[in-house]
């Protein structure tokens, strides 16, 4: 294995979203995989934003695991922001809607 200094390693002039960044990831059993994150994802990840698409039934709860971990503080969709405890609960990786329902393929947009 190549070992090198971060200092060794020059500071790019840019970020641009042609820019990729080499991660690590621990799989939980002693190993790691490498992998290649995009602009897009650096972004999601630190804007604490994330689009989800609605599963294959309408109603008033959608399951992602985007929400877990999280407190979604809001959800846009149809040009309104929704938010939480006042239209919608969150348990976990779930959203409750209250008085709002969530339709099959509908994008929203969750913020945590």
């Amino acid at each position: 294995m190549l070992v090198k200094k971060l200092s060794d390693i020059a500071i790019a002039p840019a970020l641009t979203d042609m820019a990729y960044f080499v991660g690590r990831q621990d799989n939980g059993d002693g190993t790691s995989t490498d992998y290649q994150y995009t602009y897009d994802q650096i972004v999601t990840l630190a804007s604490g934003k994330e689009i989800i698409t609605v599963g294959t039934t309408d109603g008033t709860h959608i399951t992602d695991s985007f929400f877990s971990g999280k407190a979604i503080l809001s959800l846009t969709f149809g040009g309104q922001s929704y938010l939480q405890g006042e239209n919608f609960t969150q348990s976990g990786s779930t959203i409750t809607a209250i008085g709002i329902t969530f339709y099959t393929g509908q994008l929203i947009l969750a913020t945590s």
